[in-house]
């Protein structure tokens, strides 16, 4: 019993030891701290460098944007050969979206980020829905990796990051109005994959187009000719040369012998050629993106009429009306519009903020009454804008993260 006292003394003595030597590493605790930043940091913030090289003929045109979660850290837009060089922190793992003009829009998700930076290759892998695929492949990698639909949140988000970038292209119809923006964005995405396709042009055997929304001759883009031609008189003759005495009577010409001349057009490759160069040629002139935007505003302000006659008033049922109305004309609604109050009056009392109920009886009633040789890919687009969710040309779209609700009034106007 006579040692406990010495053993309690030196049990305090080293209690005391112990937590002067804790108060000295709390006192030190920032010289620590910066001892171990100076040793880690580099390794820590070090940065690599992820190459995409996009196997590809030069004159196609991809986005690509790398993503964390997400968030898109960055944009670049190529040509085809071109390699897109994005830096990110290494030793993270990042998602890889691309789209373009007449390519099915994907994303490959959980990408690593070495410390050395190592070359990847978007090459062609085939067609589906009348859109190319490319699949990735890696330096030292036997197999491609796995493919997935690129949402649609990250599309828009690339998009506005390419135009951030580069005031000039805000002129292409994305910065009007935010409901007017989201709408030719989603647009955009149903005729071309792309979000990247306000100055895409397009002459086929059924058609010469321009613009996201699918502007073409015969339909709307003739009037839009038209006008430039009025008012900018030289215009169509140095941007078309010979051939602009063809298009003014191409587009004089009725809807029937549109259709018949630009297929016989399609045959003759000299004329074909010279066509393609002055609408590509056109579509770059500030007169002609001024006048593409005035007339999306336009049609943008006859979708709000149409829609709130049809008793819509949210978002999504907007975009469905601007959506029918660029496609199949302003007609597309008269032709339903008897067989609609109909079924409303046998639906009974529908509420009057109800759009999700409104936009289900339009949807079924567009299908019904389209061709049937039309009628899966214009139900796929209606059935798209009503649930909200679905996939096409590879995309992944979810209209309410996109802020385009049914359930929500619409809050912006249109000047």
């Amino acid at each position: 019993m006579q040692g406990m006292p010495g053993r309690l003394k030196k049990l305090w003595l080293y209690s005391a030891a112990a937590v002067a030597a804790l108060a000295g590493l709390m006192v030190n605790l920032d010289t620590i701290a910066s001892y171990a930043a100076r040793w880690l940091g580099p390794w820590l913030r070090q940065e690599t460098r992820i190459d995409v090289l996009f196997d590809a003929p030069h004159e196609r045109t991809l986005i690509l944007a790398i993503a964390e979660g997400s968030d898109v850290l960055d944009t670049q837009t190529i040509h085809g050969g071109m390699t897109a060089r994005f830096r990110v922190p290494a030793h993270a793992r990042y998602t890889l979206v691309w789209q373009g003009p007449r390519f099915k829009a994907a994303s490959i998700g959980d990408i690593l980020a070495p410390s050395q930076s190592y070359l990847w290759r978007l090459a062609l892998a085939g067609r589906e829905e009348e859109t190319d695929l490319l699949k990735l492949l890696a330096e030292g990698l036997a197999e491609e990796l796995q493919t997935a639909a690129a949402p649609a949140s990250l599309l828009v988000s690339a998009q506005a990051a390419v135009f951030a970038r580069n005031p000039a292209l805000r002129n292409n119809g994305f910065a009007l109005l935010p409901e007017l923006d989201r709408a030719v964005a989603v647009i955009g995405l149903f005729e071309q994959g792309t979000t990247d396709c306000a100055l895409s042009y397009w002459v086929t055997r059924i058609g010469i187009g321009a613009g996201c929304v699918g502007a073409s001759i015969p339909g709307a883009l003739g009037g839009l000719i038209t006008q430039l031609d009025r008012d900018h008189p030289e215009l169509i003759n140095e941007t078309f040369g010979e051939t602009a005495a063809l298009l003014r009577d191409l587009v004089a010409a009725d809807f029937f012998e549109q259709t018949r001349r630009i297929r016989a057009i399609y045959d003759d490759k000299q004329t074909l050629e010279r066509l393609r160069r002055g609408t590509a040629e056109l579509v770059r002139t500030p007169a002609f993106r001024v006048a593409h935007q005035g007339r999306l505003l336009a049609w943008y302000r006859q979708a709000l009429a149409t829609a709130r006659s049809l008793g819509l008033q949210s978002e999504r049922g907007v975009l469905f009306v601007i959506d029918r109305q660029v496609t199949q004309g302003s007609a597309a609604f008269r032709r339903i519009r008897a067989a609609y109050d109909a079924q409303l009056a046998e639906h009974g009392d529908i509420a009057a903020f109800d759009d999700r109920t409104r936009l289900g009886l339009l949807a079924q009633l567009v299908i019904d009454s389209t061709p049937a040789g039309r009628r899966k890919s214009v139900a796929s687009r209606v059935e798209t804008i009503v649930s909200g969710k679905r996939t096409m040309r590879g995309v992944a779209f979810d209209l309410n993260a996109l802020g385009i609700r049914d359930d929500v009034p619409m809050t912006g106007t249109v000047p």
